[in-house]
């Protein structure tokens, strides 16, 4: 189906260097480029019967014209397709044979402290660079806009793809972190990572499989991909992530009745805060991936908090469209790295009991609030700019909810 690679060479080197004689400062890094394999999923829709889509569908006057009855089994439905067909092969999808395992280099340096006997500190970057990822591209987005003719005759079905290894991407991050060992009866940590990354398509391995903003619905010109080099899939720009873990130190001593009642309490809680995905503006038109144009000005309102209109529509504008194909005239200016979604945070918590039975045998009782806070986790806006509800927030992640357990540990 493709031609296999013959080398894929990938060397690794690593490092640590301690500054100081007590061990305290340490830096590590290191770099290596890694292969993976071509994945399934990208070609298991083209692997088909010239002769036969790999999807078709019908409404009931279709079923009932074709004299299709109660049971019906898959020999059936091909017999119909084939006959139908005429014999003649059509092409629903096209794979390069030169397609070549994607490939990163992957980078990080850091830096590393440890500040007494229980506390650490650490700053660090991630770089990493990828190419020869997979780049899907339907072939309805390669005909004439104004006509509507397609290059080739004998491609099929307008939903069909080609795959190629073009795609390229690139990613860089600030992670800093902060621990603190178990010590005067509580242990945490704090992590931040400041990211940023591009690529055609999300940087996908399977993105015709998927549709997040970064994936393949990205391109809109079938041929000039890069110019929609748009946010990696679920980039996150700002993310902060936190636990801690409180042992309570009534009666904690000791092996009495008391002590059994009143010690062994727990709180705990983890914090998950991010910033909001990148947004793709929708136009729907006789061409798929169609996007707006970014006029410019805020394309957030500053009060959709009261009002739930999210996006500004007077950030946006309608990219005129061909009265014969409806597609539009180019592509739009839209680009999800201009607009992100809104932000999130949730805090979960919980409060255990352990019992001890014996030595080797416990009890514990667990009270777990998720979203503790009952903080306001909005979706994302209606992105159709033809929608009358275009900008406008319409749901929200789950509020506040709670669960108790029981945990016999032995």
């Amino acid at each position: 189906m493709y031609d296999p690679a013959r080398l894929n060479f990938g060397p690794r080197l690593g490092f640590a260097w301690t500054l100081d004689k007590k061990g305290n400062t340490v830096i590590r890094g290191g770099v290596g480029v890694l292969y993976s394999p071509h994945l399934l999923a990208l070609y298991q829709n083209v692997i088909s019967d010239p002769r036969m889509p790999p999807r078709v569908s019908w409404n009931r006057p279709d079923v009932a014209s074709r004299g299709l009855k109660w049971p019906v089994y898959g020999t059936d439905l091909r017999d119909v397709v084939l006959r139908e067909s005429g014999g003649k092969k059509t092409l629903y999808g096209i794979i390069d044979t030169r397609i070549k395992n994607p490939r990163t280099i992957q980078s990080m340096i850091d830096v590393q402290r440890a500040i007494g006997s229980t506390w650490m500190i650490s700053a660090g970057y991630v770089h990493t660079s990828g190419s020869n990822f997979p780049m899907s591209r339907f072939f309805q987005a390669a005909f004439d806009r104004a006509t509507g003719a397609l290059p080739n005759p004998a491609l099929g079905l307008p939903s069909g793809y080609y795959v190629d290894s073009s795609q390229t991407l690139v990613y860089n991050a600030f992670e800093g972190n902060v621990r603190k060992r178990l010590s005067n009866n509580l242990e945490f940590s704090f992590h931040y990572t400041l990211g940023k990354g591009f690529g055609q398509q999300g940087g996908d391995l399977v993105g015709n499989f998927s549709g997040s903003p970064g994936t393949w619905a990205s391109t809109q010109d079938f041929y000039n991909p890069d110019f929609d080099r748009v946010p990696l899939s679920e980039e996150v720009r700002h993310r902060v992530t936190g636990q801690a873990v409180y042992d309570l130190p009534w009666f904690r001593e000791g092996g009495g009745a008391l002590s059994r009642i009143l010690g062994g309490w727990q709180l705990s809680g983890v914090l998950n805060s991010r910033s909001g995905l990148p947004l793709r503006i929708l136009q729907s038109s006789g061409i798929p991936n169609s996007r707006p144009d970014y006029v410019g000005g805020n394309p957030v309102l500053s009060n959709w908090h009261d009002t739930l209109l999210y996006l500004n529509p007077a950030a946006f504008a309608r990219v005129p469209t061909y009265p014969i194909t409806n597609a539009t005239i180019r592509p739009g200016t839209q680009n999800p790295s201009q607009v992100h979604g809104a932000a999130r945070q949730t805090v979960d918590l919980s409060l255990a009991k352990t019992v001890r039975i014996r030595e080797s045998m416990s009890v514990q009782f667990r009270a777990e609030a998720f979203n503790a806070l009952n903080h306001a986790n909005y979706k994302d806006p209606n992105l159709n700019i033809l929608s009358p509800d275009f900008g406008k927030i319409t749901s929200a992640t789950e509020r506040r909810t709670g669960q108790i357990g029981v945990r016999f540990m032995f």
